[in-house]
């Protein structure tokens, strides 16, 4: 009984092993035929056919085409720019712009420049791809303009026009070399900007010369106006008398300290100071008179507005701030005459204080009237 069983056992290994062989011999068979290819787009096939068939040139074709390559050559070459972008500056020019595929290459516009509805025109727009991006508040947003190859080798134009110029360039596609971002500087920009920036420094230069000018006595119009500065609403008892203003005063010091008096007068009774612009008592120079004897004094005074005001004529003196080396110094020099209230006193006591070498009170000792009574 066991001889049939090793039969049939014999049998049916020998069986699978057939069925084995069979199934290898057929996986071979189908792994040695060649993978169909998929079906090409009709759009790629048709533009590669088109691109073997040579275009013919004439002279006058070739001849324009030798005048563009020699006007091309006359702009300046690309830097290195900030973040190790590919740099130029913008002109009438084409600017290369190298790529490769599965990389991307940001070409960045002007801050506040934007690309118009339908501005961005590409020769090859099927194995490119161009899209947009901004950055930054709309005011002040930046535009940056993505482009990417789909396979390397490839040659291609684009134009893009924006709200400030136009834009012209060459794609060139390789496999590994590209470009991470392309900037640009705008030259005629920078000059406008420069040009409006001195012509604003030159305006306010005239103001200032405008009001260090020696002041008029007959500019009523601009008196009225130092003494809307000068006099508040609670002091307008005590306003300026037009007809004893002094503007005989002589200024030395360092004219380039940003204090330098505009302009002193005084209306018979007190001394004004016009300083180039308002300053805090921190901020404002320090006033001494210097009596006969040369040695300084300090005497009342207040800061109203961009004016030093003091309650009386001096002869000299000085204003000083800072220390050491960075002290500045300008002194005030009293030239004219002073006005001289009519002084209501006996004569027998005029006589009697001339005897004394006493002068009559509102005096200093070389007898230039101070204010006083």
């Amino acid at each position: 009984m066991k001889t049939p069983n090793i039969i049939l056992t014999a049998v049916v290994f020998a069986a699978g092993f057939l069925v084995t062989v069979s199934t290898s011999a057929i996986a071979r068979e189908q792994s040695l035929q060649p993978v169909p290819k998929a079906p090409e787009n009709p759009a790629v096939k048709w533009m590669n056919e088109a691109l073997k068939k040579p275009v013919r040139l004439n002279n006058r074709n070739r001849d324009v085409l030798k005048k563009q390559k020699e006007w091309l050559k006359k702009f300046s070459k690309p830097t290195i720019g900030q973040g190790g972008s590919i740099h130029y500056e913008f002109s009438d020019s084409v600017y290369t712009v190298v790529t490769s595929p599965l990389r991307v290459t940001d070409i960045i516009l002007e801050p506040g420049e934007t690309i118009t509805e339908g501005g961005v025109h590409i020769g090859d727009n099927i194995r490119w791809k161009i899209s947009a991006a901004a950055h930054g508040t709309d005011t002040r947003s930046t535009t940056h303009l993505i482009v990417k190859p789909t396979v390397p080798d490839l040659r291609t134009t684009l134009l893009v026009f924006t709200n400030y110029r136009t834009y012209r360039f060459s794609l060139l596609s390789t496999k590994k070399d590209y470009m991470a971002s392309v900037s640009f500087s705008y030259p005629k920009r920078e000059e406008q900007a420069l040009a409006l920036e001195l012509a604003r420094i030159e305006s306010r230069a005239k103001e200032r010369e405008k009001k260090r000018q020696v002041f008029v006595p007959d500019a009523n119009s601009a008196i009225v106006d130092m003494e809307k500065e000068i006099v508040s609403k609670k002091q307008k008892g005590s306003r300026i008398n037009l007809d004893q203003l002094n503007f005989d005063y002589n200024l030395s010091g360092n004219k380039k300290t940003y204090w330098f008096p505009t302009r002193v007068f005084n209306d018979g009774v007190r001394t004004f100071i016009q300083l180039p612009m308002a300053l805090s008592h921190i901020d404002a120079p320090v006033f001494y008179s210097v009596d006969s004897a040369g040695d300084k004094r300090l005497v009342n005074y207040r800061i109203k507005g961009r004016f030093i005001i003091i309650d009386r004529i001096f002869r000299k003196g000085f204003l000083l701030s800072d220390v050491g080396r960075k002290q500045e110094r300008v002194t005030i020099e009293f030239t004219g005459a002073p006005y001289i209230p009519a002084i209501k006193a006996p004569i027998k006591e005029k006589k009697e204080t001339k005897k004394n070498n006493v002068w009559p009170p509102g005096y200093f000792s070389d007898g230039v009237y101070d204010g006083g009574p």
